[in-house]
């Protein structure tokens, strides 16, 4: 299925993770920290490229997840576009409540 990644911080990991599972990509501007994003930015283009895939389930991506904050927004805006959303992290803090579906490493800090 799809990935739909946050940018800025899951641009690099996003790729690589994309090219070994051969799945199409996508990536919305989602920068809570560096941008202060209250939500994924959705473009009339990035909302029509979605459409398509209305029904199907897609992964959001983010390269860290600690409150879950950032993948619980991205997750309920895509879930709002009829998608059917599995959340992934390539970190997981370890005492974080917020579990994504996928964590590549837990880390205990």
């Amino acid at each position: 299925g799809l990935m739909v990644e946050a940018a800025h911080g899951a641009l690099m990991a996003g790729l690589v993770l994309a090219l070994q599972l051969d799945a199409p990509v996508w990536f919305l501007r989602f920068s809570m920290f560096k941008r202060n994003d209250r939500g994924p930015v959705l473009t009339p283009h990035d909302s029509e490229f979605l459409a398509g895939f209305a029904g199907s389930e897609v992964l959001a991506l983010d390269e860290d997840s600690a409150s879950g904050q950032t993948l619980g927004i991205m997750s309920e805006r895509l879930a709002g576009l009829g998608l059917c959303v599995r959340t992934g992290a390539v970190i997981r803090h370890g005492a974080s409540k917020f579990r994504p579906d996928h964590a590549g490493y837990v880390w205990w800090d």
